[in-house]
C-alpha cells in the first residue's frame, strides 16, 4: 500500500513521503566576482537560471559581503595588547592607599 503524500506545512508544495532529510537542504548561494588582471575584464557568475542573474539576492549578497568585509577589518585592527588584571596585592594598596586623595 502507497503512503499518500503529505502537505510540507502549507506553502502548497507535496513533500514525498520517504525523501531522505539531508536531500531537502538549500544549497549554498555563490557569487563570484573575478577581475582578469590582464585585461581588465570582469566576470560576474552569481544565482539564477543561468541566463538571466536573480538581481536581488546578487545585490543582497554583495552588501553582506561589503558588511562582512568591513566588521573584519575593523576586528584586524584592533590592538593586540592585553592587559593584565591586578593582581591581589595591587587590588588592596588601592583600596587603602590614601595618597592622591584630597
Amino acid at each position: 500500500m502507497e503512503e499518500p503524500i503529505k502537505d510540507s506545512g502549507g506553502n502548497g508544495t507535496p513533500t514525498p513521503p520517504n525523501e531522505p532529510q539531508e536531500e531537502r537542504k538549500p544549497k549554498d548561494l555563490v557569487l563570484t566576482i573575478t577581475m582578469h588582471q590582464e585585461s581588465g575584464q570582469l566576470t560576474v557568475q552569481g544565482p539564477g537560471n543561468g541566463k538571466m542573474f536573480d538581481e536581488p539576492m546578487c545585490f543582497w549578497m554583495l552588501k553582506k559581503a561589503e558588511r562582512f568585509i568591513e566588521v573584519m577589518n575593523q576586528r584586524a585592527m584592533q590592538p593586540k595588547i592585553i592587559e593584565p588584571n591586578p593582581s591581589m596585592r595591587q587590588q588592596m594598596r588601592g583600596m587603602f592607599n590614601k595618597r592622591g586623595r584630597g
